[in-house]
């Protein structure tokens, strides 16, 4: 088992309902199959198991997947992937591209298993927002990225229809609050929406790009 499998992301603080909050921004209309990326342990494929499955080169981590009885298979990012041209209406990938040395192919290989019309989105932090004193830390990060270096990626990719902007500020408690009842996940996503509208976002990049 990794260190970040084991220390990170088997915590049971781990906190699905901001997870959630992610998944009704970008997915809420999404009706069909969705794909993630580097699925880790499976916190955001058991948002709707019946439709999202999961990738990753971890064998540990798919195994607890396929513990929570989620769809999960190993596979690694860098080749092509087992699946036929066209296969998804949606593919996410969070925090898994900076651990990618060419991430041009695999941009390309999302992109040919996405459907006409479908959605890529793909999440990292924002090197210049930050300068991230700790990227290195992790001894897999081996590129940051940009704003910037993200469009030029998803342009090379065969993307023209896409926009990057900062993921909407959270806030410590935002889960709890969730969870208790004392505010819906509606009511987060828009207070999301209004803090990124007057610049206040987090340090996190999202490229959103349709085929």
């Amino acid at each position: 088992m990794s260190y970040y499998t084991e220390k990170q992301f088997t915590k049971k603080t781990q906190d699905t309902a901001e997870t959630s909050v992610l998944f009704n921004t970008y997915f809420s209309e999404i009706k069909g199959k969705i794909l993630e990326a580097g699925c880790s342990v499976g916190s955001f494929l058991s948002l709707s198991p019946e439709k999202i499955e999961g990738v990753d080169f971890d064998e540990t981590s798919v195994n607890i997947c396929k513990k929570k009885g989620l769809n999960a298979k190993k596979m690694d990012l860098t080749k092509k992937l087992d699946y036929k041209d066209e296969t998804f209406d949606a593919v996410f990938s969070s925090y898994v591209i900076e651990h990618i040395e060419k991430p041009l192919p695999m941009i390309k290989e999302l992109r040919r298993i996405i459907k006409k019309n479908g959605k890529l989105v793909i999440m990292t932090n924002d090197w210049l927002k930050t300068f991230d004193r700790n990227f290195y830390d992790d001894y897999t990060h081996v590129r940051p990225f940009t704003k910037q270096s993200f469009k030029h990626l998803a342009y090379d990719a065969g993307f023209r229809n896409f926009f990057v902007e900062h993921e909407g500020k959270s806030f410590k408690g935002l889960g709890f609050l969730i969870r208790k009842g004392l505010i819906k996940t509606k009511h987060a996503i828009a207070l999301q929406k209004f803090l990124r509208f007057i610049g206040i976002t987090n340090n996190t990049i999202v490229l959103v790009a349709f085929k």
